[in-house]
Parts: C-alpha cells; structure tokens; sequence
C-alpha cells in the first residue's frame, strides 16, 4: 500500500517538473517587446541624451513623432498581449506585468529633457505627470477587475460569435448550392 502512494508522489512530482512549452510567437514578441522598449526610451533621449551616445550628433525626433511613437507603442504591446491572454499564452499576471512595463517605458519617453540646464517638456509642463497617472490607473484597473472567469466569459463570447458565423456561412453556402429547380420561389 505504501508503495503505490509513493509511486503516485514520484509521477505527480515528474508531471510538475515538466515545463509547459511556451509557443515561439510568444518568445518573439518578448524579446521584440523589450527591444523595442529599450530603443524607444533611448530614441526619446530623456535620460542619456544622444550626443552622449554619438558624440557630435544632434539627432532628435521631431515633436510628433516622439508623441506618434509614444501612442502606437502601447497600442500594439498591449494589442499582443491581449491576443497571447486570450489565446492561453499567457497568465493575467503577465498581463498586468506587461502594462505596467509599458506604462514604465512611457513614462521614461516623457520624461522632460535637459537641454543648456533648461527644462524642455514635450507638450506642457508636467505632461509625464499625466501620463504616469493614466498607466496607473490602467495597471489597477487590470489587477483588480480582471479575473480567471471573466476572461474565460470574454473567450466563450467570442468563440460562440466564430461558430455562429461559421454556422451562417456553412448555411448560405448549402443554399447557394442548391440547383434551380429544388429552390422555393
């Protein structure tokens, strides 16, 4: 009797130790994600300004495309994540990690820059303030509304709307095929 419980633990602890294979897409877009963030926060030139990095240049993006970059990086991030937390890829924990990584890269773009020990914000004085506080908001949002079983009723939602329309389309289909002489006037 003892032996077969022992046999249990030893099988129960060899399926624990088995790491769950993470998908490729995912690994991609991780190191995409913190390649692209760390390229940003340097582009931005807040915090280590680009005549330190290249000596003798005077490269800056202009006004809007430092707020362009600064929209559609989070945009597309979290678009991603959403899809890896939809399809299973990866954790609500992740999820809320992500935003608040995101919201920390933001916030470093926006920071102020120093420019002949003059303060030159990007759109008016305090505007990282703002934008602090909207990644904020957005990080406690996620890690206290989402949960387990709402993202399982998103998920059942829309892969109810998926065979509804496959359903649809399977039926127009067999109506086109029937021959002129079976149809109803």
């Amino acid at each position: 009797m003892n032996n077969s419980n022992q046999d249990t633990s030893i099988e129960k602890t060899k399926m624990t130790m088995k790491k769950k294979k993470k998908n490729p897409y995912y690994l991609v877009f991780n190191i995409s994600f913190w390649l692209i963030t760390i390229a940003l926060v340097l582009i931005s030139s807040t915090i280590i300004p680009w005549d330190k990095v290249v000596p003798g240049s005077e490269y800056n993006f202009p006004l809007w495309l430092r707020i362009t970059l600064s929209a559609l990086y989070p945009i597309i991030i979290l678009g991603l994540a959403s899809l890896f937390l939809f399809y299973k890829q990866i954790s609500i924990y992740y999820f809320t990690m992500y935003i608040f990584l995101v919201g920390l890269g933001a916030t470093l773009m926006w920071l102020p820059q120093y420019i002949d020990n003059e303060v030159k914000w990007l759109l008016f004085p305090g505007d990282v303030a703002v934008v602090f506080g909207i990644y904020a908001t957005m990080y406690f949002i996620a890690t206290f509304t989402l949960t387990n079983v709402r993202v399982q009723t998103i998920r059942n939602y829309f892969l109810n709307k998926k065979i509804q329309k496959n359903h649809l389309t399977q039926n127009n289909e067999a109506i086109q095929n029937i021959p002129e002489d079976d149809q109803i006037l």
